[in-house]
């Protein structure tokens, strides 16, 4: 268990009478995969990445059995004078499968995040198969939620964010193994970095993107060609 206060990578199973939880301090990812006569489940939560993913199946004889992946960090902002105010935006999105093999079955999916301990941002997807989604066929479920944060250059703040999973009865299963990932909407000029060593990855900008295109198209028609020659 981490002694106290953020950073921490956490993940919780839990079914009708079972709560279990798995937490780690560095190097702060956890991959922890669970199963009782409720169900069974796994868990992974990255701060380095800000990446949580995450599956639940329930026992068709059990209530229902959940999986949480949880990250809680510290993070500080930089690349201007400390003590500026600034105004940066940070959301949480994820996608995933769903299968309930028997109608009137169900089940839900839900991410969150906030400043620790404050409001909090979250958005919840609740299904039922033979009403809003097809019975024993899989369905796609995506996740998305971002809140506005009011912050200082050099000053860390802690923040948290979740992936949780109910697989509710009859057999159930949710399928989050696709990445849940933390982002951050920075004014020009900021940086930001994390305790649990947050580094996220580098998306291209649209002009780099336009610029690499033509090249990758010109290498293929080039290997085609040699390939005929």
């Amino acid at each position: 268990m981490c002694p106290g206060g953020p950073p921490y990578a956490e993940v919780t199973f839990f079914g009708a009478t079972d709560h279990d939880i798995f937490q780690m301090s560095p190097p702060f990812i956890l991959d922890q995969s669970f199963s009782d006569s409720n169900g069974s489940g796994r868990g992974i939560a990255s701060l380095p990445s800000g990446q949580l993913k995450a599956t639940a199946t329930a026992d068709p004889a059990s209530t229902g059995f959940s999986a949480i992946a949880t990250g809680v960090d510290t993070f500080t902002l930089g690349g201007l004078a400390p003590g500026t105010p600034v105004t940066i935006t940070a959301t949480l999105d994820a996608a995933g499968t769903g299968l309930i093999p028997i109608a009137g079955g169900s089940g839900s999916a839900m991410i969150q995040l906030g400043p620790f301990g404050g409001a909090q941002a979250f958005d919840r997807k609740v299904v039922q198969a033979g009403n809003q989604v097809p019975v024993d066929q899989t369905f796609f479920m995506n996740l998305f939620t971002s809140v506005p944060l009011n912050e200082t250059v050099g000053t860390p703040f802690p923040f948290d964010y979740f992936l949780r999973l109910d697989a509710a009865n009859l057999g159930a299963s949710f399928d989050f193994l696709s990445t849940a990932t933390l982002k951050f909407t920075l004014p020009q000029g900021v940086t930001i970095s994390s305790e649990g060593n947050y580094s996220p990855a580098s998306v291209p900008e649209p002009a780099t993107v336009a610029l690499v295109a033509p090249g990758l198209l010109a290498l293929g028609a080039f290997r085609r060609w040699r390939q005929h020659a």
